[in-house]
């Protein structure tokens, strides 16, 4: 979608363009298809973690909807929510406080 028309008179001079195809244009929404833990993360820790992530915004923003809807929040939760920061397009950022089980508190980001 061209929004300024100088950016047209721009694309004469592109030899390359690269694109991040997520489906946002043509689908609408985003879709979770795979999650790759770093440095040996434990992948059901990984995922416990994307788990609460969706239950810490009431309205989750489209990059939230996918870990939700890849990643359904237990009706046995293991952690609890304990405080949230909804995403904010300022920040480009948002951020959730959990405490696990056995009372461990950790902070998570989601974001660019």
């Amino acid at each position: 979608l061209v929004q300024e028309l100088p950016a047209i008179e721009g694309l004469a001079r592109v030899d390359v363009v690269c694109l991040d195809k997520t489906g946002t244009l043509t689908e609408g929404g985003m879709d979770v298809t795979e999650v790759r833990p770093l440095n040996g993360s434990d992948e059901a820790y990984v995922e416990e973690v994307l788990r609460t992530f969706g239950a810490s915004d009431p309205r989750p923003n489209a990059s939230l909807q996918a870990i939700i809807d890849a990643y359904p929040r237990r009706e046995e939760a293991a952690w609890t929510v304990t405080d949230a920061m909804p995403f904010s397009s300022a920040r480009k950022y948002s951020g959730a406080a959990f405490a696990e089980a056995d009372g461990t508190a950790s902070a998570w980001l989601l974001g660019a």
